[in-house]
Parts: structure tokens; sequence; C-alpha cells
């Protein structure tokens, strides 16, 4: 029986997800380039979401390590106070 953890999505199910997501980020909707491109989980792990296709998604790589602990809403919100700190 595999565990839930030895899923590693197939290149077909890569390219449905660029398809999917019109080659852009799922964070920011920014075009891929060829240097940019990972993909995660769109509820994150650490917050009980699935090690499943239907839970992947690609985005830039510069939200690596936001994606790995919090949610696309919540890295708006931090990206927010971010934006509104500098602003003052």
């Amino acid at each position: 029986m595999k565990e839930e953890n030895d899923y590693k999505p197939k290149a077909h199910e890569i390219y449905e997800l660029f398809n999917k997501q019109d080659y852009r980020c799922f964070v920011t909707g920014n075009k891929f380039t060829k240097k940019n491109v990972d993909i995660g989980h769109i509820i994150p792990m650490s917050k009980g979401g699935k090690h499943e296709f239907e839970n992947l998604c690609l985005f830039d790589k510069a939200f690596t390590g936001l994606k790995r602990y919090y949610t696309v809403d919540e890295i708006k919100e931090i990206l927010k106070e971010v934006f509104t700190h500098e602003q003052k």
C-alpha cells in the first residue's frame, strides 16, 4: 500500500496545472519563466492540506518558503502589512 506522502505528480499532471493556471503564478498571476516556477500545496500540509493532485498549484519560487506554512490568503495579508508599513 502506498503512503500518502509517496505521491509524485506525473509530467502530464504538471502540464495540466500549467494549462489550468494559464502559465501564471497561483499567488501573483504573473507569467512564469523557465527559472521561476515551483510546485506546492494550495492548502499547506502544515494546515491539514493533503499531498494529492487536487491540492497542488504552481507558483513563483520566491514564495517557496511562505507556501509551506501559509495559504495564499495569508500571504496576501502579510504582503498588505508590508506594503502598508512601507507607505508610512
